[in-house]
């Protein structure tokens, strides 16, 4: 299943691809329409088997209706292109540029110029295109998210074959946890307890999952179309996604009716909502979180991407960091209601408004 899942992502990248090809090509829309909703159909109707690879959040499914909407929902007028298709220059050539000054004192200058011209920049990118930013990524985002758990609701109730091989993979999951708790006298896990588990959280994890992999997908059309003047693979930045103020209460009154559940009796279609509404805006703000800091290192010249890549790599081997991390940027988003972090990370440093640098 691991292999087939690592052949088919670059595959289902590929089929991106050639739909925002086929965009710009004549009756490329036609085409666009034809294909998502053909392959839409069609997800339902092949053999088990492929179903799983073909509507998994890598899946073919996840990235096709993603990218038609990509596509469809913003449509950018001139002044919107102006803002979107500014190129400041990249880290590499401003380090060039500074090199090129043997002066330390007038090197520094030169640096603190640059940082406010990126400040002003990004001020002008994020009045613009916050709003806009966040609305297309929700669309997006809850689109694909309500559409795979979909598949999954249906498959539950009427295709047992399909949540026969998600037990299976559980199966194989316990065999594997067992055979390392072995050397410990541990027993191992409870599968119907452990599958009970993820039924409750469908929503949360297809919700994670497809988000994920549709955010990557955006990332690598980036690259490949880099320079390209292609205003709509550029929408879509984190930097960019804050949350409606009024969101927060919502998460608050989830929060509640989750933290309730553990203490009373409560109808379990209204732990569910409650569990998973609570996890999925958490989610939501960890991201507003990660878009802060992103900003605030843009907006600094410092690796951002890689930086926040590296943190999230270590945490693969050291699980309690990662958690902290992720906390901590849930935090941050949440916190950004009130004590404007984003602003904060539009602001130059205090030295760099200094008369003397």
């Amino acid at each position: 299943m691991i292999w087939e899942l690592l052949i088919a992502f670059p595959v289902n990248i590929l089929w991106g691809i050639l739909l925002f090809q086929a965009w710009e090509r004549p009756y490329g829309k036609i085409g666009v329409y034809t294909v998502t909703g053909v392959l839409l159909v069609v997800g339902f109707l092949i053999p088990d088997r492929y179903a799983l690879v073909f509507w998994n959040p890598g899946g073919i499914v996840t990235i096709i209706f993603g990218g038609f909407l990509h596509l469809t929902l913003v449509k950018p007028n001139e002044s919107l292109k102006k803002v979107l298709l500014i190129d400041l220059p990249s880290r590499k050539a401003v380090k060039e540029i500074l090199m090129k000054t043997p002066d330390v004192e007038e090197r520094q200058k030169a640096y603190v110029n640059i940082i406010r011209e990126y400040s002003a920049f990004w001020k002008e990118k994020s009045n613009v295109l916050t709003e806009i930013n966040t609305k297309y990524n929700l669309a997006i985002f809850l689109s694909i998210g309500g559409l795979l758990f979909l598949f999954w609701l249906i498959s539950y109730f009427f295709n047992p074959e399909i949540i026969a091989m998600l037990k299976g993979q559980f199966e194989m999951l316990n065999q594997n946890i067992a055979r390392i708790a072995e050397s410990a006298k541990d027993n191992p896990i409870d599968i119907p307890w452990l599958f009970g588990i993820y039924i409750s959280l469908a929503p949360t994890v297809i919700f994670l999952e497809s988000t994920v992999v549709f955010l990557f997908f955006l990332y690598v059309l980036r690259k490949i179309f880099a320079g390209s003047g292609s205003s709509m693979v550029i929408l879509g930045y984190l930097s960019l996604f804050k949350m409606h103020e009024n969101v927060v209460w919502g998460f608050i009154a989830a929060g509640a009716v989750t933290w309730s559940s553990f203490y009373y009796p409560l109808p379990e279609i209204v732990r569910f909502v409650g569990v998973n509404t609570t996890a999925i805006l958490a989610f939501l703000f960890m991201l507003q979180g990660v878009g802060t800091l992103h900003l605030f290192l843009t907006v600094r010249l410092l690796p951002a991407s890689w930086i926040i890549f590296t943190v999230f790599a270590l945490g693969i081997f050291i699980p309690q960091a990662i958690l902290l991390f992720i906390f901590l940027l849930t935090a941050t988003g949440l916190g950004d209601f009130w004590f404007d972090f984003r602003n904060k990370a539009l602001q130059p440093r205090a030295i760099f408004d200094n008369d003397d640098y």
